[in-house]
């Protein structure tokens, strides 16, 4: 046989068997071990939870996060506690994050938690902060607008 030879059918496959048998194996590349998702991870309801709380254990004001999460009952560093602190913000109701020692409202999350506001004013900067500045909802909103909407599953994909 001459060494110079095209490899036969059989080598081929080991070799691909091989490439499928580590992406099997469990291991992420580096580039997939943290994503950052462009839109925040629970519904807009969930996220009002942290909102609501500062107008009603500290009037709408700036107030320390441990104490807010006292206030609660919940633990301040617990991964759920952090997710919806994560969420409030990324929907633009809070400034600050889960390290930050204080949490405030932003004007449209005070307007949208208020009990005073005119209920128009709320809806709309409801709709604002859930909608209108999430570029994937405000996508899906455009595209939607004036149909009836597909099964929840339809729109997932």
């Amino acid at each position: 046989m001459n060494d110079s030879a095209p490899p036969t059918t059989n080598e081929e496959p080991k070799k691909v068997s091989k490439k499928r048998s580590k992406k099997k194996s469990g291991k992420k590349s580096n580039s997939t071990k943290r994503r950052r998702s462009a839109f925040p991870a629970s519904s807009f309801e969930e996220a009002l939870t942290i909102p609501v709380a500062i107008q009603k254990y500290a009037a709408g004001q700036k107030v320390r996060r441990l104490t807010l999460f006292d206030h609660l009952g919940k633990s301040p560093d617990s991964g759920p506690s952090r997710q919806l602190v994560t969420n409030a913000s990324k929907y633009g109701l809070i400034k600050g994050s889960y390290k930050s020692e204080h949490l405030e409202l932003t004007p449209d999350g005070n307007l949208a938690t208020s009990t005073e506001a005119d209920l128009r004013q709320k809806k709309r900067a409801q709709f604002r902060l859930a909608i209108e500045q999430i570029s994937p909802f405000k996508f899906l909103f455009d595209r939607q607008r004036g149909n009836r909407l597909p099964a929840v599953s339809i729109l997932e994909d």
